[in-house]
């Protein structure tokens, strides 16, 4: 079998946009999961593309900015102002060193730099079938609840079937039974719960793959997972995807920008007004989050799996 770790080796991703900050699994398993975030531009830009306003002034000169429009912040620069305005005492009981410390839990569960983080998780079942069944149960165990799910790699079997085996039960103690009995009446309640929103599962295609998408009210569908081979591919990419822009669509760039230069004379003296303007640019070249490199992330995977 192949070696799980070979679908996502270190150095993968093909966008120099995100980084990959954790894993779990491999080693030999059969499942893997990684966390990547997507590093925010907005931490590079320009400082004078970012405030809008005046930026310097003597009595014959003005230079201000219009200011980038920029798409979602920077928390490196919100926990610099929330820091400067505790220490000013503007912030009624925040103090800077209360700041850091909110600073560094928010880092440890989803470091400032990104703008967006994944998971990506890929597990490697005994076959296709097995797979199909265990891609399947993403709706069953919402929908049906666990006992009354398939168990991938048995035909027409469920969990209750399994653990009504006098086989089974006798390998198993009172609490373990007990326990399996909970479990079962709390999957039954959550069935029960997600019926009533109205929140739908189907079978569909993902890019030619087997997929399951969650289907809301609306009638708005994302993919929840997919299946290549034997393999069983998971992650909020697949969800966002048809969400996402192209990185052709315009914005202001966040680094570069033209000067207007305004001239007046008044009394015999001489006024100047400078306006500092950014240019227009795309998302693909600011670094922001599009469609294409989060496309080109999943192909990657994808054809790491496809490979013999």
């Amino acid at each position: 079998m192949k070696r799980i770790e070979s679908i996502i080796p270190k150095g993968w991703l093909p966008s120099s946009c995100w980084e990959e900050f954790s894993r779990y699994g491999g080693g030999g398993g059969n499942q893997i999961a990684v966390r990547i975030g997507h590093i925010n531009p907005e931490d590079r830009a320009d400082p004078k593309l970012i405030t809008a306003g005046v930026l310097s002034s003597s009595p014959n000169k003005t230079v201000y900015a219009t200011g980038s429009r920029t798409l979602k912040g920077s928390m490196s620069k919100f926990f610099e102002a929330m820091s400067k305005m505790a220490g000013m005492g503007m912030i009624r009981g925040w103090t800077p060193a209360r700041v850091q410390k909110l600073r560094k839990e928010t880092n440890e569960v989803n470091p400032e730099k990104y703008d967006y983080n994944a998971v990506i998780s890929i597990t490697q079942l005994p076959d296709k079938k097995t797979a199909q069944q265990a891609l399947e149960n993403i709706a069953n165990l919402p929908t049906k609840g666990f006992m009354d799910s398939p168990v991938p790699g048995m035909d027409n079997t469920t969990f209750k079937d399994v653990l009504e085996n006098p086989m089974v039960k006798a390998q198993l103690t009172n609490k373990q039974i007990q326990e399996i009995k909970k479990v079962s009446q709390e999957a039954k309640a959550q069935a029960k719960e997600s019926r009533k929103t109205g929140i739908g599962y189907q079978k569909g295609k993902f890019q030619g793959y087997n997929a399951i998408y969650i289907q809301g009210p609306d009638g708005k569908g994302f993919c929840q997972g997919i299946r290549i081979k034997n393999y069983l591919v998971n992650s909020n990419l697949l969800a966002i995807l048809e969400t996402l822009v192209s990185g052709n669509t315009v914005c202001d760039s966040l680094t570069k920008f033209k000067t207007k230069t305004y001239t007046e004379k008044y009394r015999g003296e001489t006024y100047t007004q400078k306006e500092i303007i950014p240019v227009k640019s795309t998302y693909a070249k600011e670094g922001y989050l599009h469609k294409e490199e989060v496309e080109k992330i999943l192909r990657t995977i994808f054809t790491n799996i496809e490979k013999p």
